[in-house]
């Protein structure tokens, strides 16, 4: 059986055979297994998925029927070619880079359309009614709001940077955050915190930042298997836009596999004031099915503009 390299901390690869439906899983410890009468594509998204280890507890393990393999001779494991797939998956360690200014991605060189301007080709944002230097000013004040936030869930903050965060313009922003992560009971994965990366779906690739993802569940509730992921978009403004949801559905698509770990979508809008509930924040649930059929519909079309010379600046 034909063993692929696979990016987990607990799994190194994995291998199917079709005719029998047998999944074949190494473990860097314990050796491998043959997990029995596995859909295929199971095995597909363990090897596509972000995190292969997770979906490998919520998906597969205590399942399927499980035998240890001891006799067999473990051959080297293969990666996985990419023209095979439908989907492929790119970080830094992968040769994308990022600039911040100009907000330009980069793969091997060559430079990607980011998600942000899929949904302004495809006509789903119009800020030409708005001043440049107001939507520069916008821009600084949120890019802020993300350090913090960010550097508060990496653990990067001692208890006095908090307080002068608190007392400072940002502020109200900063504490709607905090809110929102206790309300929720959500724990950031911080390897995904204001991570950029880029996602090659159908042979088209566009790369985005995502601001978060994570785990929805308490502490019991993760322990217990029924914790929840999802990816966050965090807002400095007000306005509930409907290309947020859209937005949300192309960060999705990396973790999502086959569907069978769903995927909670939301954008978390921080508030300069308290609403009426006394929060500095709303949270948008984005759950409607046909989110990421727009945004594969808007990635297309983008993709044709660019084909054919009718788009500019990308």
């Amino acid at each position: 059986m034909q063993m692929r390299s696979i990016r987990g901390k607990n799994i190194v690869s994995a291998g199917y055979d079709p005719v029998t439906g047998t999944l074949r899983t190494r473990f860097n410890k314990s050796g491998e297994y043959d997990y029995m009468g596995v859909p295929e594509e199971k095995f597909v998204s363990l090897c596509r998925v972000p995190y292969p280890d997770k979906y490998f507890t919520q998906v597969i393990k205590g399942r399927f029927t499980c035998i240890k393999v001891v006799d067999e001779p473990i051959p080297p494991p293969q990666p996985a070619p990419r023209k095979e797939t439908t989907m492929e998956f790119y970080r830094a360690e992968d040769g994308l880079t990022f600039e911040p200014e100009g907000h330009k991605y980069t793969l091997d060189g060559k430079s990607l359309m980011s998600l942000t301007q899929i949904l302004d080709a495809a006509g789903l944002v119009d800020y030409s009614g708005i001043d440049a230097a107001v939507l520069a000013n916008k821009a600084t004040f949120g890019t802020k709001v993300h350090e913090y936030t960010c550097w508060y869930d990496q653990g990067e903050l001692e208890l006095v940077d908090v307080e002068k965060i608190k007392a400072s313009k940002y502020g109200a922003r900063f504490t709607g955050w905090l809110q929102f992560l206790e309300d929720f009971h959500f724990t950031p994965d911080l390897n995904w915190c204001e991570v950029p990366c880029a996602v090659k779906v159908n042979s088209m690739t566009y790369a985005m930042t995502i601001d978060r993802f994570g785990v929805f569940g308490t502490d019991e509730e993760v322990a217990n298997g029924k914790g929840s992921f999802g990816v966050v978009e965090i807002k400095t403004c007000a306005d509930r836009e409907p290309s947020h949801q859209i937005q949300t559905a192309g960060q999705a698509i990396p973790f999502r596999g086959d569907g069978s770990v769903p995927v909670k979508r939301m954008a978390v809008y921080l508030l300069e004031k308290p609403n009426g509930s006394g929060g500095n924040y709303f949270c948008q649930p984005h759950e409607d099915r046909m989110d990421e059929k727009i945004f594969l519909a808007s990635l297309m079309l983008t993709q044709f503009r660019l084909n054919n010379k009718l788009l500019k600046g990308l």
